[in-house]
């Protein structure tokens, strides 16, 4: 599955682009989820369209329509979420089940209507509806090398007597286990004071 959205799938009361008007209260829906689909070109109605999330929750309210749910790990579902975060595309629902009445001045006034699906489309009809992701899930960084405790040791300066630790990280060096060693003192190399006869046995 991919990121979960929020929509605000339409408005109620309020006039479309096109002046149609949806009555509070008159809508329903088909049992759910639903289908929500992307229309890659532009068509009459939401013609060419295809299936790219699922509608899991639907919530009426007095002047509005939301909805939740998941996008779908299916072709186009990618180029629909980048579509969404740059602010392109919106919800548009797609009704069936309709009945309508034309006022005096010449509006549609759907009085009831059934939620069949919803398309994310180029220009919606509402221009008061929204839809947007939640953010990308964020990656766990790596776990850092633990050092080896059977390798770990200590190294001494024969000097200082200073003592520090080195560990080794599974990689075998004669650099990790090198020690260092003083020299001689200097008087062993001194010339003696005096220096007695040599006596060969023949």
């Amino acid at each position: 599955m991919g990121r979960r959205f929020n929509t605000v799938l339409g408005r109620l009361g309020m006039p479309t682009g096109d002046g149609r008007i949806i009555s509070p209260g008159g809508l329903t829906s088909r049992d759910l989820p639903l289908p929500m689909s992307w229309q890659r070109e532009s068509s009459e109605g939401h013609g060419g369209s295809v299936v790219v999330a699922r509608m899991e929750t639907l919530e009426f309210h007095q002047d509005m329509v939301t909805a939740t749910g998941v996008m779908l790990d299916v072709e186009g579902a990618y180029e629909a979420e980048q579509l969404i975060e740059a602010g392109v595309i919106g919800p548009s629902m797609d009704l069936d089940d309709m009945t309508y009445v034309v006022d005096d001045q010449d509006r549609v006034i759907i009085t009831s209507a059934r939620i069949a699906g919803a398309t994310l489309v180029a220009i919606p009809a509402f221009a008061e509806v929204s839809i947007s992701l939640d953010p990308m899930p964020v990656m766990d960084p790596p776990t850092p090398m633990e050092p080896d405790d059977d390798v770990s040791r200590e190294t001494c300066d024969p000097a200082t007597e200073d003592c520090s630790p080195i560990t080794n990280y599974g990689l075998t060096s004669a650099a990790n286990v090198s020690r260092e060693t003083s020299a001689p003192p200097l008087e062993y190399f001194a010339r003696p004071d005096h220096v007695g006869p040599v006596t060969v046995d023949g």
